[in-house]
């Protein structure tokens, strides 16, 4: 009798160990399942259309300036300034309303060294006839900038095509556009003919081909 009971005290033991385990595994399983993170749902905001309109036209105004960049001869000519269109909450420094580059063309068998400064403008095609390639109050600034710097400035107008592939170039002095609006039958005389060719500069004139 006495062996019988000390088995069932044994039995009665492991039984409770048993149901402790359980029990405590139970727990650590409730616990894993409350700290487990929350997925959060992925949200994509709208971008306004104004945003999209802005960064389109900034990335435009960007891939036609590596055009007219890339159409310069480094065999003649050095990009001395490039200028960003960086800015926050309305705030950018003066000098990015400056044209947008700098070259010094050099041509070292008649040691002739000039500078002078280019922006760049693309547009999509003519609009009766013409195109409004700057505010007015851009051109008093390259105006007040050539004047200052002592410096000539020369608009490379893009039209048609796409910034990177433009199928009309026109290289025009910006003493030859005091206007916002230019005619196409005015920039005509102006024209990049061969636009396989690149930028020449005619320095006894002053001229930019």
């Amino acid at each position: 009798m006495k062996r019988m009971g000390y088995i069932l005290i044994i039995i009665g033991a492991v039984l409770a160990v048993i149901g402790l385990v359980l029990v405590l595994h139970k727990s650590k399983v409730e616990i894993v399942e409350v700290a487990a993170p929350v997925e959060e749902e992925v949200v994509s905001l709208p971008i306004s259309s104004d945003s999209a309109k802005t960064v389109t036209n900034e990335q435009k105004g960007r891939d036609f300036e590596i055009w007219v960049k890339d159409h310069f001869n480094q065999d003649f000519f050095t990009l001395k300034e490039w200028r960003g269109d960086k800015y926050d909450k309305g705030t950018y420094a003066e000098s990015n309303r400056y044209p947008d580059m700098e070259w010094e063309f050099h041509f070292d068998k008649e040691n002739v060294t000039e500078t002078f400064a280019v922006e760049c403008k693309w547009r999509s095609d003519f609009y009766n006839g013409s195109i409004e390639w700057a505010s007015e109050e851009n051109i008093a600034i390259y105006n007040r900038f050539a004047n200052d710097r002592n410096m000539p400035v020369f608009v490379i107008i893009g039209v048609c095509g796409t910034p990177s592939a433009p199928q009309e170039v026109y290289v025009v002095p910006l003493k030859a556009l005091q206007y916002p609006y230019a005619k196409k039958e005015y920039l005509k005389k102006f024209r990049h003919e061969d636009l396989t060719k690149k930028f020449f500069f005619q320095y006894k004139e002053g001229k930019l081909m």
